[in-house]
């Protein structure tokens, strides 16, 4: 845990508590009970465009409104399908899932059903143990810090090495923009948008374009090490010396669960 004006010798040195009261599904096992259930007979196991016929000799129109009618999931699906078949002869089907970190709990959703689709996953607990270490109160930017650190350790823990194992084989999770700003650790609504690489916000409307693919290969982000001024020098979570290093590329100073239990797949 940070705090103001305290220095370290190192972040791995600061002081630490212990988070019990951790209720959480184990995240393959909600996959595996949600197909199994009578709801995955609702469920949409071929993607499609969806097209609107207007008459009067005019052109059809491409509806857009569900998951699997959208480019994305065509495509995954289409390179689902291209991998080796299964030697058992087992269909192999895309299982979109989104992920709801906005509310307690967090939510488990797939993207297929109209109804039914939500599942409890995590139970967070609050942080509360601050002031028994510091014998101050944390301040709403230290907090803030701490809720993100806490939802990456939880992270760590549902990133089984089962459902790992899962990933490798063709497991894919999908969340919307608000979740993969906490996820990506970046700022939500400033000037980069992209948790992948250097796009501004005036350059969203080129998204798809020939010079929007050129900046995701040129203006890749790359990982700061602004965390250890927080721990080792006492430097304030949302202080000048952070800020000035994490806002010129909409960064926020939470080490990321991902690295660590992905770093040995290969992309």
């Amino acid at each position: 845990m940070p705090q103001t004006g305290v220095k370290h010798m190192s972040e791995e040195s600061a002081p630490e508590f212990e988070v019990t009261g951790i209720y959480h599904w184990n995240l393959l096992d909600v996959i595996v009970s949600a197909c199994q259930s009578t709801s995955f007979l609702d469920f949409h196991l071929k993607g499609f465009k969806e097209m609107w016929d207007p008459g009067n000799d005019k052109a059809p129109e491409r509806v857009f409104g569900e998951v699997y009618t959208s480019d994305v999931y065509l495509a995954m699906e289409d390179e689902v399908q291209s991998m080796a078949p299964d030697p058992d002869g087992l269909e192999t089907v895309v299982v979109p899932c989104m992920l709801i970190a906005a509310l307690w709990p967090i939510y488990l959703l797939f993207a297929r059903p109209t109804s039914g689709a939500s599942h409890h996953l995590v139970y967070m607990p609050s942080v509360y143990a601050y002031l028994k270490y510091f014998e101050k109160p944390a301040s709403p930017a230290i907090l803030t810090f701490l809720k993100c650190e806490l939802v990456h350790a939880i992270w760590a823990k549902l990133l089984s090495p089962e459902f790992m194992d899962a990933y490798v084989n063709g497991i894919v999770i999908f969340s919307d923009y608000p979740e993969k700003v906490l996820l990506a650790s970046i700022k939500s609504m400033v000037k980069f948008l992209c948790p992948r690489c250097l796009a501004t916000k005036e350059q969203a409307q080129e998204m798809g374009t020939v010079n929007d693919m050129k900046r995701h290969i040129k203006k890749v982000r790359v990982d700061t090490e602004v965390c250890c001024w927080i721990y080792e020098d006492g430097n304030v979570v949302d202080g000048k010396a952070v800020n000035d290093v994490l806002n010129s590329k909409s960064l926020s100073p939470t080490w990321v669960c991902w690295y660590s239990s992905l770093e040995e797949i290969p992309c």
